[in-house]
């Protein structure tokens, strides 16, 4: 009896010092977990964590690592609208030369074209170029026998001048030689009694660029002899300046045949105005090209008509590039291209 109260006391002994540790366990980690549990994996836990390190101290709980702020949301890009269409200008490099517009393409192998191959009014014409869209003012300029055109003052002009000349001059074949080495055109005073007079006035002088009806309305008040005329123009490539009269029939029948045509604005000099009234009578003449498009006034080679176009050329730099000041074939050759 004794030693079996021995072994019952051991008992005793040994389950109070596990069952102790356990009970202390399940007071750390709750009743209501315990209860219904697996308690071998849990008292192991336990105990291992109760369990002091001998050699080191417990370990501080590390910082905890900085989150990174929060990033905005992309915004969502715009969609591209369509490109328009584009326009792909020619790429100008050291090496490659600079287009001209203006002039055509000539090959190597390709000639220039020879005057006789173009119209008159195109191969004797005086260089200008303008744009299309601004107006023209032209000024024809009488070359008086009485009062001869110097060198120095065809230099002194500063706008450009068409010379009208008289067929029946002596001296006409010469006069014309003198206005081309200058590089100023010409144009013929139509003063014709026929057909014949005509083509021998176009055959004297033929470097010129077109024809002006005389003061009288030789060409206007003969119409069998104004459509021979005009036939022969055609021929020839000359244009047609009409006088400031009538109602249009000259440049209408000039049109039906072909041959470029234009109406003169107004004469400065016909009744002896003075300096003063034709500058008036330019600046009239220069509004009415704006208004219409193109304009052309005559003079003659008197000296205060002279002194006019020197005064009024001079102001010209003031002036706006509302209009041009051109010679007469600028005008005719745009009747070449409606």
């Amino acid at each position: 009896m004794a030693q079996e109260r021995v072994k019952s006391d051991a008992k005793g002994v040994l389950v109070g010092a596990v069952i102790g540790p356990v009970i202390s366990v399940t007071g750390l980690l709750g009743t209501s977990y315990f209860l219904g549990q697996d308690t071998g994996g849990v008292v192991e836990q336990a105990q291992e964590a109760a369990a002091p390190s001998p050699d080191h101290a417990p370990a501080a709980a590390p910082e905890p690592e900085p989150q990174p702020e929060p990033q905005p949301e992309p915004e969502a890009e715009p969609q591209p609208e369509p490109e328009p269409e584009r326009v792909i200008w020619p790429t100008i490099t050291p090496d490659a030369p600079v287009a001209q517009p203006a002039m055509p393409h000539v090959s190597a192998s390709a000639p220039m074209p020879e005057p006789e191959d173009l119209p008159v009014v195109v191969a004797y014409a005086t260089p200008f170029s303008a744009p299309q869209s601004v107006p023209l003012f032209s000024i024809l300029l009488y070359d008086d026998p009485e009062f001869p055109l110097t060198d120095s003052t065809l230099q002194s002009l500063t706008v450009p001048v068409s010379i009208v000349i008289d067929p029946t001059r002596m001296d006409a074949e010469a006069q014309l030689a003198r206005y081309r080495a200058e590089g100023i055109e010409a144009v013929i005073e139509a003063r014709f009694a026929d057909l014949a007079a005509c083509e021998a006035a176009l055959d004297r002088l033929p470097q010129t660029v077109g024809l002006l009806d005389s003061a009288d309305g030789t060409l206007r008040g003969d119409i069998s002899l104004q459509g021979q005329v005009l036939a022969r123009m055609g021929e020839t490539g000359h244009g047609l300046i009409a006088g400031a009269f009538g109602l249009g029939g000259l440049e209408q029948a000039a049109a039906r045949d072909g041959v470029p045509a234009a109406r003169l604005y107004r004469v400065l000099d016909d009744e002896g105005q003075s300096a003063p009234v034709m500058l008036r009578l330019l600046d009239r003449a220069a509004f009415e090209a704006q208004q219409t498009g193109s304009s052309i006034v005559l003079g003659r080679s008197y000296p205060e008509t002279l002194a006019a176009l020197l005064s009024w050329g001079a102001g010209q730099a003031a002036v706006n590039a509302s209009y041009a000041v051109a010679p007469v074939s600028a005008i005719l050759q745009q009747t070449l291209m409606r």
